[in-house]
């Protein structure tokens, strides 16, 4: 009997171990993405400001998506997959939104900036290679986020619904290039339409780099 207490205490231990962990993992990111968020100053408006935000935080929660599935055999063993599943899942639906805000305001603020409309700033923000992989990583995310409604996956196979799910491994390469990219000075690409009076320079280019 007390062996088996012994055994169930233990389990026990090492659970709040495993969870420990996780949690201690999450807050050291959590503070660094802050202090990077801090660090970098405002944006050239209070909307590139809050979209920095939002994309400091998604590409946190790429990792935190990584992690949870990453089948380590120690968290694994502690925590159990099916609960790491069921949390990868909400940490999924957080990250589309978190993404799809940043997009958004990105592009609400370059248009903003420029007086143009949102239209022509995303076609125009679609010429500079650093936007061009961030749009790219969100409609990577965008799409693994539809994949994974329960109305969709229903009547998908699993071998391809698996397949298409790894696409958040791309898209994870591609945002943190775009990040890279984000920080390096390009030249300035041309809008399809005179903005603003930006004679045809697009929002980015007017901008320069930092504002998303």
């Amino acid at each position: 009997m007390k062996a088996a207490d012994n055994t169930v205490r233990r389990g026990t231990v090492a659970v709040d171990a495993a969870r420990w962990a996780m949690w201690a993992w999450v807050v050291v990111n959590v503070v660094i993405v802050e202090a990077l968020f801090l660090g970098a100053g405002e944006g050239k408006n209070g909307v590139l400001t809050v979209a920095r935000f939002f994309g400091l935080h998604a590409a946190l929660l790429m990792l935190c998506q990584l992690l949870l599935v990453a089948r380590l055999p120690w968290l694994d063993r502690r925590i159990g997959t099916d609960r790491l599943t069921v949390w990868h899942r909400w940490v999924g639906f957080l990250l589309l939104w978190t993404v799809l805000t940043h997009a958004t305001l990105v592009v609400l603020g370059y248009a903003t900036l420029d007086d143009a409309s949102m239209g022509a700033t995303f076609v125009a923000l679609g010429g500079v290679p650093a936007s061009l992989l961030g749009m790219l990583a969100a409609a990577l995310v965008v799409l693994v986020g539809a994949i994974s409604t329960r109305a969709v996956r229903r009547r998908l196979r699993y071998e391809v619904w698996h397949g298409l799910h790894l696409l958040l491994y791309v898209a994870l390469g591609l945002a943190f290039v775009h990040q890279l990219q984000e920080r390096r000075p390009s030249p300035p690409p041309r809008s399809p339409w005179p903005t603003g009076g930006s004679c045809g320079c697009s929002p980015s280019a007017r901008c320069s780099r930092g504002g998303s």
